[in-house]
């Protein structure tokens, strides 16, 4: 049986609170309050997920009492719809000032309620599962780096002692790089975590020929043991102005699985360019491409294209490439063909500093 969500109803009319109660009877859980020190007094044991909440109560009014329900984190997610007979602009300016989600105008009409609180319970569902994944994300990464890095030490000390059996040695290594796959994994959880925690980006002016060449000479060695050409053309050398400790990790990501999903033989190249006052960079590999239906999807964090060929955390990858790239007032997207491979293109906006917004993700 599915659970019903909650309503708080806060009105010191008991016409206004039974005319609610009919309203959403049968179809929530509800509870009256008929001031706002009674509401505070109910909130934690009932926990609602929304509260409808009258302005003009003697006491604490809807202002305040909002105020107070807001300064707690517990309730953050908690819906607030203030309703008054008042509509003036400055009035409800200062309920979503306090925290208010919505302002409703008496009288109002029942449907149109009933549809307004149905899109907020919707929204407070979409924004409760996006909280467990980011809180999922941080507590795996803090919870197992440590042990990782003991693992990864170990086996790595271990594969340099020459007596022990090859066998062994090739279990060892087997270890040590699974190990290290993992903490990748780890990191990119943790990134990904803080980027949607609110992590603000430092900007500082950088050469983007010369970044997206050190990028790529990292990966060289992992191109040549796929046997891929990894080339770089970018012919004027423009400054940027962006975090570039995030940035490069995005450029990596890309790089790492244009190199990844390549054929043996097959290039990649990475292009940059100036259009007006925009970087254009594009990425493109000559691998099996992506299937379209999953084109749209593909920067989710939980989403997998192909669960028997995912490898290496590239759903967080692009994640974080998307998240990345938005704070900087970007867009990134992918074109591809099946059989013939994908592009990735990054455009970020050339600004001087002081034009810069100093930009989180809260």
């Amino acid at each position: 049986m599915q659970q019903l969500n909650r309503i708080l109803i806060v009105d010191d009319d008991p016409a206004s609170i039974k005319l609610l109660e009919r309203v959403f009877r049968n179809r929530y859980l509800l509870k009256a309050a008929s001031s706002g020190e009674e509401a505070l007094s109910l909130i934690a044991d009932f926990r609602p997920d929304l509260i409808l909440m009258d302005i003009d109560m003697p006491g604490l009014n809807g202002y305040e009492t909002c105020a107070k329900i807001r300064a707690d984190e517990l309730y953050c997610l908690t819906k607030i719809l203030l309703v008054s007979g008042h509509s003036l602009l400055e009035e409800r300016l200062k309920g979503y000032e306090v925290g208010a989600d919505d302002y409703v105008a008496k009288p109002f009409d029942n449907n149109e309620l009933r549809a307004k609180v149905e899109v907020f319970m919707k929204l407070k569902r979409v924004e409760e599962v996006d909280s467990i994944k980011s809180n999922l994300l941080s507590l795996f990464a803090h919870e197992t780096r440590t042990p990782l890095s003991g693992i990864i030490g170990i086996a790595e000390l271990l594969t340099l002692d020459a007596s022990l059996p090859p066998m062994t040695l090739k279990q060892l290594s087997l270890i040590h790089s699974s190990a290290v796959e993992l903490y990748r994994f780890v990191e990119k959880a943790s990134l990904l975590s803080n980027l949607k925690s609110g992590m603000r980006l430092q900007y500082i002016p950088g050469s983007v020929k010369q970044h997206l060449h050190r990028v790529t000479e990292e990966r060289l060695s992992a191109a040549d043991r796929k046997d891929v050409h990894v080339s770089v053309d970018c012919k004027q050398d423009i400054e940027l102005s962006a975090d570039w400790n995030t940035l490069d990790e995005v450029l990596g990501y890309i790089l790492d699985n244009a190199v990844k999903f390549s054929k043996a033989g097959s290039a990649v190249e990475a292009r940059a360019a100036r259009d007006q006052d925009m970087c254009t960079i594009e990425i493109e590999d000559h691998g099996k491409g992506i299937d379209p239906v999953w084109i749209e999807s593909i920067f989710n964090e939980f989403s997998i294209q192909d669960i028997m060929h995912h490898q290496k955390g590239q759903g967080l990858s692009l994640a974080i490439a998307k998240q990345v790239v938005e704070m900087h007032s970007g867009e990134i997207k992918v074109s591809s063909k099946l059989g013939e491979g994908a592009v990735f293109t990054v455009r970020l906006p050339i600004v001087d500093d002081d034009q810069r917004p100093s930009i989180s993700t809260r």
